[in-house]
């Protein structure tokens, strides 16, 4: 067929839907590439570098909306999972200090790697509908060292303070929930106020007990309250600071109306009793 001919049929093909040149359009499994984000309103929606693409994968089919984990198809993605970890192990702000050169990409590692941790240790266990503190003590190889969950909430709080530490994920009911994506520099400490703030605002996770009218701070928020005291009064000048107005002025939204509704309330630690997210398909449905 004469060339010319050939491109007048191509040209014809094409505006006739019949050729779709390009893989952005393709049908059946996408093409793999980076994935994308946003957390928040304003936030800048950012490309996930590709080292997350197989958290991402997780993520997105084992973590529901409402931050339940899906246990069938976090076990199918087990895989995906730890070969996430076994880039960890070798990559990291001490290994490879020149792939997170900002506080906001250490903040995003970090974040990422308790994400993965958590579902791993979750795995091991069995994800049962309870975790001892034996099955949350395993050691993960994490930037070149030996590392625990406690070791990497040490560099989150150095990142990023006591937001970082209670927006971070976890698997136990006394922990911000897992997230859906993976965290990205461009946007996490939006992310992470969302985040805190979602905390608080869940019932399940945040216990504002009216009839004791007690407020029952998880843990984490309760071993981060000196520095939240210090902080609030560092910016509000307040000379007698209290931790129940400390820890509304970290607040925004529906989270900050609940805590306000609770006025008056008194502040104690909540018990711990290790619960977590892990569901079953028939659990979420009934």
């Amino acid at each position: 067929m004469p060339e010319a001919r050939f491109q007048y049929l191509a040209r014809l093909a094409v505006l006739a839907g019949l050729i779709v040149w390009g893989p952005s359009c393709q049908t059946g499994t996408p093409a793999a590439g980076p994935q994308t984000h946003s957390t928040g309103p304003g936030a800048t929606t950012r490309s996930a570098p590709a080292p997350t693409a197989d958290l991402a994968g997780v993520l997105q089919h084992a973590v529901t909306s409402g931050g339940w984990v899906v246990v069938d198809n976090l076990q199918e993605r087990a895989g995906l999972l730890q070969a996430y970890l076994d880039r960890l192990a070798t990559h990291g702000p001490t290994t490879t200090p020149g792939e997170y050169p900002t506080g906001e990409d250490r903040l995003a590692y970090w974040l990422n790697a308790r994400t993965a941790c958590s579902l791993k240790l979750g795995l091991l266990a069995g994800c049962p509908p309870r975790l001892t503190p034996a099955q949350l003590s395993g050691a993960f190889r994490l930037d070149g060292r030996t590392l625990h969950l406690e070791d990497i909430d040490a560099a989150l709080a150095a990142e990023g303070g006591w937001r970082a530490l209670c927006g971070a994920p976890g698997v136990t009911m006394d922990r911000a929930a897992p997230p859906r994506r993976p965290f990205v520099p461009g946007d996490v400490r939006a992310a992470l106020q969302e985040r805190v703030d979602a905390f608080v605002h869940d019932a399940e996770r945040f216990e504002i007990d009216v009839d004791t009218r007690q407020v029952r701070l998880p843990a984490v928020f309760w071993g981060q309250r000196g520095r939240l005291i210090e902080q609030y009064a560092r910016a509000s000048g307040a000379k007698s600071p209290t931790l129940w107005s400390a820890l509304q002025d970290g607040l925004g939204g529906l989270a900050r109306q609940r805590l306000q509704d609770a006025v008056g309330y008194q502040v104690v630690e909540a018990p711990a009793d290790g619960q977590t997210c892990f569901k079953k398909w028939y659990e979420l449905l009934n």
